[in-house]
This record gives structure tokens, C-alpha cells and sequence, in this order.
């Protein structure tokens, strides 16, 4: 059965979690820096994990517009469907920097020198909430 991979875009690093088999349960996978590279990284990530779905946040502005990031994610998810061919869905992420923060700071888990660590749990965010809308749609 496929996984579904979720994505945290940003300009130096990119959050990576993964759904299990199910579909039910998003957990971290991996943070990779924002490179030349990176889409190989990603892609080679989804095909090691027979991912077909990612799921993008999308970065709204908060009045739901589309800013500069937005086209950022849009020009790398085309980028992603010319080199796999995988299915995007685009997922609004307003404040999920902001969840993951307060998660932190409410459990006491620290950063530290991981400065991944939140893009990762951020892109856990963005994915378990799609999780959670496809099971109820």
C-alpha cells in the first residue's frame, strides 16, 4: 500500500513526514536543506517509500491570499510532478509554525541546535490534517 508524503517548503529548509500504511497517522521523516538537490532527495524519498500523494502546505497569507511563497511551493510542486509524476495536494498551513511552536514550548521539548526539528513536526502538521479531512470526506 502507498504512503502519503507531507511537505513544510521553505527557503532553507524543507520538513518531511510520512503517513503509515493506513493513512491515518503522520510522524517525522526526515528534514532536508533547500538545495540544488533537494527535489532529487525528495523524489528518491518517494520512491524508496512508494509515495504517489504529497501533500504541500500551502502558505497563505491571512487573508487568503497568495504571496510570494506561494509561488515558490507552486513552482517547486510543478517541479515535483515533472520528475515523478506524483499527485499534489496543496494544504493550507496558516499558523502551523505557530502550532508546532506552542506544542514545543507547552510539552518543554527544546530545539536546540535541530533547527529542523520544527520543519519537521511542521510538515507532520500540515499532513495529519489532511489525514484527518480524508477520513471524514
Amino acid at each position: 500500500m502507498a504512503r502519503i508524503l507531507g511537505v513544510d517548503y521553505g527557503r532553507v529548509r524543507i520538513g518531511v513526514a510520512i503517513s503509515d500504511i493506513s493513512e491515518t497517522i503522520a510522524g517525522p521523516l526526515v528534514t532536508i536543506k533547500n538545495h540544488n538537490g533537494c527535489l532529487e532527495e525528495l523524489v528518491k524519498i518517494c520512491k524508496d517509500n512508494q509515495v504517489t500523494t504529497i501533500v504541500m502546505g500551502y502558505p497563505r497569507n491571512m487573508n487568503g491570499t497568495e504571496g510570494e511563497n506561494c509561488q515558490m511551493v507552486n513552482e517547486f510542486s510543478d517541479r515535483l510532478v515533472e520528475a515523478g509524476g506524483f499527485n499534489i495536494i496543496k494544504w493550507d498551513e496558516r499558523l502551523s509554525s505557530c502550532a508546532i511552536h506552542s506544542m514545543l514550548a507547552q510539552t518543554g521539548a527544546r530545539v536546540g541546535k535541530d533547527k529542523g526539528k520544527v520543519d519537521r513536526m511542521a510538515a507532520v502538521y500540515i499532513l495529519q490534517g489532511y489525514l484527518d479531512y480524508a477520513k471524514t470526506h
